[in-house]
């Protein structure tokens, strides 16, 4: 099964491109006040980016991102890396800045998966 790309150029202003990091940790508060923390799994960092576009075929971008928040696809993130993606669940958006161009806006998570 070939993977999608997501290939449209994205912005870097205005917070666009931005990464943050979810870790896949587990934390055990006791009662005399120690803390027990493991990390779970072998993927324990996932890479989160906000991304923005905006351009006057910004409906197929906002098509894309919907088609993908179960279905993972390729995407060069801002450090170069390509990577697999897919869009976070309710972080789909979009605001008009003019009648034939509005800027679409979303969240990708880095997707882990066994197949190589």
């Amino acid at each position: 099964m070939a993977l999608d790309e997501f290939t449209w150029c994205t912005q870097t202003q205005g917070g666009g491109g931005a990464m943050t990091t979810e870790n896949n940790d587990r934390e055990v508060s006791f009662g005399n006040g120690y803390k027990q923390v493991a990390s779970s799994g072998f993927n324990t960092v996932r890479r989160v980016y906000t991304v923005v576009y905006a351009g006057t075929d910004y409906k197929k971008v906002l098509e894309f991102m919907h088609k993908h928040r179960l279905k993972p696809f390729l995407w060069v993130a801002p450090d170069g890396v390509l990577g697999l993606y897919r869009v976070k669940s309710g972080s789909v958006g979009s605001s008009p800045i003019s009648a034939t161009v509005q800027e679409a806006k979303a969240t990708f998570e880095e997707q882990f998966t066994s197949m190589r």
